[in-house]
């Protein structure tokens, strides 16, 4: 049997049915010979496909027609099924010269689609409380949408369907449609999805994004920690004592919480402790990138993407057996997960005096006072715990140096150097520079060896 399919009167097609694959047909068995499914990518059928068979026993075929109609009544698909009751063994229409013709038309005019401009969702991150957020469609009036809010495993919670873009109050041919999603309460972090699907007279003006994403991220806080991993261990007494726990974000994130942590590192017995300098730190130390930082644990993707910002950071040596240490910490942006920052106090804090590499200038012939006291340090340190006073442990190749100021109180780390006569420098070769080392003593400790560097000036 050949199948015809035939558009206003001209043949698009032709098919010959092929032979199924039983050996043998009985009589009255039914045989589907045809099933294929029309549409149309624009418009509809003036005349819907319809089937007329040519056979002198039409009696042998059924059709059967199944169409859809868009939301104007109007046919734009259509399925046609062709069957065949066997009415002789092994006789198939194909062997009797049937044929079927086929034959439908389309309207002239395509349907213009309207258009959605923009499917706005308020995506700022929720909060564990029940929260809603402001959905803004912008489109054709006219054009039909739905959306539909899903959470993190996929499932539907909520579907907006059959929404229609109204006209605008100025009558104008664009509008827009305003509603509110609601986002339930969650005891932990989680994501939702919000996706819009176009009506079936509508389309997706370019680049309008369909598809947004909730955060709705659990309470963030912070937990700040010292520690040290000195061989002589440190007492450290202070806010919680040496934690904040659980500092809430709160439900506005734009109100970011703050904390002041203020620590006393102390050390019990003879030895002492020094503070060398300030602790190194990002303002925001939990960063996109590692960086110089006496902290640990600080970048964001450890951290849910909670970012930590540091400031009003002050170290203080108020003795030579404690340190007193301040930090203000906020959180800058809002994450999943609390931030865990640890600061690490053996970066600069030990158990040895501070004791500094210096440079100088000096007049060949003449004399400098040099000052080796904690002038140089960041976190200042006073003379007067150096009761086991200042020492060299090498002295210059040129010149001399003198004793170290007494400890009276007054001039602790003072040592006056006496450069060449211009004919001891000449002779030496006329050398650019000279230097020495020395060493301070807190009475219990030394500490490291430190350099001085001395230039000469002709």
């Amino acid at each position: 049997m050949a199948i015809y399919s035939l558009q206003e009167n001209k043949n698009v097609a032709s098919v010959v049915i092929p032979s199924d694959s039983k050996a043998q047909y009985m009589k009255g068995d039914v045989i589907t010979l045809y099933n294929k499914s029309f549409s149309v990518s624009q418009g509809y059928y003036t005349i819907p496909p319809y089937c007329i068979i040519e056979s002198k026993n039409k009696e042998r075929y059924s059709v059967e027609t199944e169409s859809v109609k868009n939301s104007d009544g109007n046919i734009v698909e259509s399925t046609i099924t062709i069957e065949y009751t066997v009415h002789k063994k092994n006789v198939l229409p194909k062997h009797t010269g049937d044929r079927a013709v086929i034959n439908y038309k389309v309207s002239d005019t395509a349907i213009n689609k309207l258009r959605i401009f923009n499917f706005n969702v308020d995506t700022s991150h929720a909060t564990t409380d029940e929260e809603r957020k402001e959905v803004i469609i912008s489109g054709d009036a006219g054009a039909k949408l739905e959306f539909v809010v899903k959470n993190a495993a996929g499932t539907i919670i909520k579907r907006f369907n059959n929404l229609i873009i109204p006209k605008s109050k100025t009558g104008q041919s664009q509008g827009i449609i305003k509603t509110n999603i609601s986002i339930p309460s969650s005891t932990s972090a989680t994501t939702y999805t919000v996706e819009a699907f176009e009506g079936e007279n509508t389309t997706f003006a370019d680049n309008t994004k369909k598809l947004h994403t909730i955060n709705q991220y659990a309470t963030a806080g912070v937990n700040v920690s010292i520690s040290s991993t000195s061989a002589t261990s440190l007492v450290v007494t202070g806010t919680t004592p040496v934690a904040l726990n659980g500092l809430e974000i709160g439900t506005d994130p734009s109100a970011t919480s703050s904390i002041t942590t203020n620590w006393v590192v102390s050390k019990s017995g003879p030895t002492k402790i020094y503070a060398h300098r300030q602790p190194l730190m990002s303002q925001v130390i939990a960063y996109n990138v590692n960086g110089s930082s006496d902290y640990t644990n600080t970048l964001v993707s450890a951290n849910g993407g909670t970012q930590l910002y540091i400031s009003n950071s002050s170290i203080v040596q108020t003795s030579n057996t404690a340190v007193t240490l301040s930090t203000t910490h906020r959180i800058s942006n809002v994450g999943t997960e609390n931030v865990s920052p640890v600061l690490n106090l053996d970066n600069f804090i030990s158990v040895k005096p501070p004791s500094f590499n210096a440079g100088v200038s000096v007049n060949v012939g003449g004399t400098r006072a040099i000052k080796l006291d904690s002038r140089f340090n960041k976190v200042p340190v006073s003379p007067t715990f150096m009761t086991g006073g200042w020492s060299t442990v090498s002295g210059p190749s040129l010149g001399s140096l003198g004793s170290y100021g007494a400890y009276d109180g007054s001039t602790p780390g003072y040592v006056t150097y006496s450069a060449p006569s211009a004919e001891e420098w000449d002779g030496a070769g006329a050398p650019d520079a000279t230097s020495f080392t020395y060493k301070v003593n807190d009475g219990t400790t030394d500490s490291d060896t430190a350099t001085v560097t001395i230039t000469f000036i002709l």
